[in-house]
Formats: structure tokens, sequence, C-alpha cells
């Protein structure tokens, strides 16, 4: 029960500061949830091999085209055949981006994305797409959504953190069907390949650079 006591004031004043008062006691009774300020997205730690835990970089790094080709270096063409060369070091995100930079072809059949893909395209804001052949022969990019994805790379600042990244695939159903796939990355670049492995060391999907006549689109952004 609330009182309020007037002293020496006329009656119109008395109104005014009762209603003050009230709205006082109500606004203080109300509680408005505005949410949070923090953009930074919840993500996995990153363990190093001795086992410690590192607070996560998680994420996607910037495509700058000259930034990216000076990172991969020179290059020759790897076919599914040959043998990996000397391997990136992958020590920091920039370095893995641009060491799978670009479109590769599968080197047997891939075991996620659409049945007739035939290759991969990692491209720039950590986009990626599953390639087809359009109606000319040529390697293209899928345009349904099925054919669209993403991926996020781990922190790799830590002592002996995996070189890891996350797909996210964006399925051709709806959420039922989106999924993410955990995958360790080895690459070299001559010759130019990528393997992406399970956390057993098992390798999952081989990826060459020799799109033969057709040619690979250039890992940068025209």
């Amino acid at each position: 029960m609330m009182r309020l006591l007037v002293r020496g004031v006329g009656a119109m004043t008395a109104v005014a500061m009762l209603a003050i008062v009230v709205t006082s006691v109500s606004c203080a009774r109300q509680t408005v949830d505005v949410g949070t300020n923090d953009a930074a997205p919840i993500t996995p730690a990153v363990v190093a091999t001795d086992g410690s835990v590192f607070p996560s970089g998680y994420g996607c790094a910037n495509w700058v085209d000259s930034d990216l080709m000076s990172l991969r270096g020179n290059t020759c063409t790897g076919g599914c055949s040959d043998a990996f060369g000397p391997l990136y070091a992958l020590a920091t995100q920039e370095e893995l981006e641009a060491a799978t930079a670009g479109q590769w072809l599968y080197c047997g059949a891939s075991p996620f994305g659409p049945s007739d893909a035939i290759g991969i395209e990692f491209a720039p804001g950590c986009r990626l797409f599953f390639l087809v052949r359009d109606q000319n022969g040529d390697i293209a990019r899928g345009t349904l959504q099925a054919y669209q994805a993403s991926f996020d790379i781990y922190d790799l600042s830590a002592p002996g953190a995996p070189k890891r990244v996350d797909i996210n695939l964006l399925g051709d159903a709806g959420p039922a069907t989106e999924k993410t796939i955990t995958l360790d990355v080895r690459a070299s670049a001559c010759p130019n390949r990528v393997e992406l492995l399970d956390r057993a060391g098992k390798v999952v999907l081989s990826l060459s650079s020799d799109c033969g006549d057709a040619g690979c689109r250039p890992p940068v952004v025209k």
C-alpha cells in the first residue's frame, strides 16, 4: 500500500505528483530483455597435442587475392596418381585458405554432397560449391541449394593444433538435411593436391588440381 503526504500544494500539483510516483513504481517493475551485444559465436575449443585447451579463433579468414597468392606460392598441377610433395605448414587460417582455394576434381567418389558432383570449390567468404559438368562439358558450380555449402576453419595458432575444417552442408530438403562434417586437411604445392581426412587419419576425399582441358577456376576473385 502506498501513501502520499502532500502539504502546502494545490490539488492539481498533488495529482501531478501522484502520477509521477505511480508511474515510477510501475516502470521500476518492468523488465526488458534487449539481448547481448556480443557477436562472437560459440565455437569449438582447440586442443593441442599435449592436451592443452586453447580459446578458439574458429571461423573464416579474410580473402585478399595478393596475400592468398603469396601464401600459396609456386605450384604445379597435381593429378590423382601424383604422390604428395612437401606439405604446406597450414600454421594459420590464411595459409589453410590459400592452400585449398579454388576448384578441385575428385579422385574417386565423394562420401558427401550431390551424387553427380565431380569436384569441389573453396571460394571467398568460406563459401563452398560442388562442381558439375555443364551442357558444354565445362566445369561449373552447381546452382541448386544442395550444391552450395560453407566451411569454417579451426584456430590453428595453438602448438600442435589440428589442421581442421567444418564443412556445413545445406542439403536439399530444408533444415532436416543440413549437417556439419569435421575433416582434417593436408595439402602440397607441387604437385598441387589436397586431401581431407577424418579424425582417425583416414582419407575421406582426395582432390586433384588437374582439371584437364576444361581447366580449374583460378583461386582468386575476378
